[in-house]
């Protein structure tokens, strides 16, 4: 430093414990500070000039950015569009899928693919980087279906048909409501008037059947679309039909992937769909209504020792269980969430000594939380710091750097909330000259 020697420094030993908004200014702990811009804090509690910025991208009113680990593109959104950058940093864009342009988007990853919604609109982002529907096309009718004399050999009795769609990507429809047929030994059935796919996707239209005299419906053949009119006769049956009452879940604020299932908050009401088949539900029974709007919805744990987080208004609430048909409701934590604040990271990440990954959030009070298996919620740097209180929205994130890891949040609107100190001042009062109090 120009003008002043090295013997006139003073060597500052570093701030180990980190911020402190809490304590007076005049008193802060040892190894604490107030505030520290534009700098980072090593695991020692030294500071170190934070990088720089580069621009990557100059995109207007760009927003819910998005990655995760397994996935190898990070995700945005603006305008009609969403947009996608590699490892390189090249730009995809998927035009006019977005018609709600100012709605935050959320996004969750399975199976290569990542589901997304923003309340009105949703998608599917396969591999290739193609965004479609959450579920394929479905039939939006039924087929005329008669008995037919001369041709089937089929037993007599009642038979019930429905059918499906098979898009191009293998993805299975919910099939129509099944139809009846009473048949004379030796008859077989005629399929008419069968209901045509309206978008190119579909690659085949499936025929079910049940048994003489059934319940369960087994597969029967596949025919191409275009097709209007099929007789069935005897055959051997294949699987069963696993899609009937399934139907394409809505768009909702929130879309998470958990224990197999697809689940989706829309407003006050979490729905989910069957296991295994994403996308779909049985829309008639598969949901769960609170008293407020969803805000938060996060997955932890595994198996027998898994749940789910869910606040709603000033509550937050713990799903017990891996079946939703089975899930135990309390009150896991006395404060809502603020939206798009949770984020998952490692448990020890966060100073527990559990390992495996947990979600964090904002409380409306200002304090970040942990969402621990079992239903325990802990608060994080209690003591020490506090964020504004009644936050409107945010966004969270851990971040990894040169050996550091911090998390980081970007935070919209609030109050400074009365548990946060704020700075002191020291003054003296005079009178005529005369010292009258400090």
């Amino acid at each position: 430093m120009a003008g002043v020697s090295e013997d006139e420094l003073t060597p500052l030993m570093g701030w180990p414990q980190g911020i402190n908004n809490k304590a007076k200014e005049h008193a802060l702990p040892d190894g604490t500070l107030r505030a520290a811009d534009n700098v980072d804090l090593d695991n020692e509690g030294k500071m170190q000039v934070r990088p720089g910025r580069a621009l990557i991208s100059s995109i207007t009113n760009l927003h819910s950015v998005w990655s995760h680990p397994q996935y190898p593109f990070m995700l945005a959104a603006a305008g009609n569009h969403l947009y996608s950058w590699d490892d390189n940093l090249d730009l995809e864009q998927l035009s006019d899928v977005i018609t709600a342009v100012d709605a935050p988007v959320s996004y969750d990853f399975k199976s290569g693919s990542v589901y997304w919604t923003n309340g009105t609109d949703s998608g599917r982002i396969f591999p290739d980087f193609v965004n479609l529907p959450w579920a394929p096309e479905a039939p939006g009718g039924q087929p005329t279906v008669t008995a037919t004399t001369g041709a089937g050999g089929l037993y007599a009795g009642t038979y019930q048909l429905a059918i499906t769609y098979l898009d191009d990507r293998g993805r299975e429809s919910g099939s129509t409501l099944a139809t009846e047929v009473q048949l004379a030994d030796g008859q077989g059935i005629t399929l008419t008037d069968i209901p045509q796919p309206q978008g190119s996707d579909t690659a085949y239209i499936r025929i079910y059947l049940s048994g003489q005299n059934g319940e369960i419906l087994y597969w029967v053949r596949n025919i191409l679309p275009g097709l209007s009119t099929v007789t069935i006769g005897v055959h051997t049956p294949g699987k069963q039909l696993e899609m009937q009452f399934l139907k394409a879940l809505p768009a909702g604020q929130i879309t998470k992937m958990h224990n197999g299932r697809h689940l989706v908050a829309r407003g006050k009401v979490l729905i989910w769909a069957e296991a295994d088949h994403y996308g779909m539900g049985k829309l008639h029974a598969n949901y769960l209504s609170f008293d407020d709007t969803i805000t938060l919805m996060e997955p932890v744990g595994q198996a027998s020792n898994s749940g789910l987080y869910v606040a709603a208004g000033k509550r937050t609430y713990y799903l017990q269980g891996s079946d939703p048909k089975n899930w135990q409701k309390f009150i896991a934590y006395t404060q809502g969430a603020v939206p798009r604040t949770s984020a998952v990271a490692e448990a020890s990440d966060l100073g527990f000594q559990s390992s495996g990954p947990v979600p964090y959030w904002l409380d409306k009070n200002g304090q970040y939380v942990v969402g621990l298996p079992g239903g325990v919620v802990s608060r994080m740097h209690e003591k020490n710091y506090s964020a504004p209180a009644n936050v409107q929205s945010g966004a969270s994130a851990m971040r990894e750097y040169q050996g550091m890891k911090h998390l980081i949040a970007s935070l919209r609107g609030g109050s400074q909330t009365g548990i946060r100190a704020t700075d002191s001042i020291s003054a003296e009062i005079f009178t005529n000259g005369i010292r009258q109090s400090s």
